[in-house]
C-alpha cells in the first residue's frame, strides 16, 4: 500500500513462519492467492464497488471514465503507488481500469516491485508471492470521491 513504510525486511525460519508473517501484514492475501490459483477468485469491477458506496462516499460513483483513467493511472502505479497486481476491471465491459498503466500491472506473473526496479526484466522469481488486488481499495475509493468533489469545485462563472 502506498501509505506503508518502505524498506523493511523479514527473515523467517521456515515456510510456516513466513506464512504467519505474511498473513499478519497482509491479512487474507495468501487465501486470495490460493483462490486465484484454483480459479475461484471473484473480482469486483470499480464501477460496482463505487455504486455500492453510501454516505459521504456515494458521490464517488459520479466519477467519469476519463477521471478514472487518470486517477487509477497515477494512484495505482507500482513506482510510488501500490505494488498489488490489479485483477479488477473498470466496469462490466471487461475494460482495464487505466490505459495509463503498463499491461504488466495487470499480470500476476510480473513482480510489481521488480518491475519498478528493473523494467523489462520483471518476471516473477519462484519465491515471489504476488499481492493480488481483486477489488478497488478504500484508499482509491476516497481518491475517486476527492476527484469528483474537485471537479465540482471548479471556478464559478463571472
Amino acid at each position: 500500500a502506498p501509505n506503508l513504510q518502505h524498506g523493511w525486511k523479514i527473515f523467517a525460519r521456515d515456510l510456516l513462519q513466513a506464512e504467519k508473517v505474511i498473513d499478519a501484514i497482509y491479512p487474507g492475501r495468501l487465501a486470495i492467492l490460493h483462490a486465484f490459483k484454483s480459479d475461484q477468485l471473484v473480482t469486483t469491477s470499480l464501477r460496482e464497488t463505487l455504486d455500492r458506496q453510501s454516505g459521504m462516499y456515494r458521490v464517488a460513483a459520479k466519477i467519469s471514465d476519463e477521471q478514472i483513467d487518470g486517477l487509477v493511472g497515477n494512484f495505482c502505479r507500482s513506482d510510488g503507488g501500490c505494488l498489488r497486481t490489479i485483477l479488477w476491471k473498470r466496469d462490466t465491459t471487461d475494460q482495464i481500469p487505466s490505459f495509463k498503466l503498463p499491461l504488466e500491472k495487470f499480470d500476476p506473473a510480473v513482480d510489481q516491485y521488480l518491475s519498478v526496479k528493473r523494467p523489462r526484466s520483471a518476471t516473477a522469481a519462484a519465491a515471489s508471492i504476488p499481492l493480488l488486488c481483486q477489488e478497488a481499495c478504500n484508499l482509491l475509493i476516497a481518491a475517486c470521491r476527492e476527484a469528483v468533489k474537485m471537479e465540482g469545485a471548479g471556478p464559478s462563472a463571472p
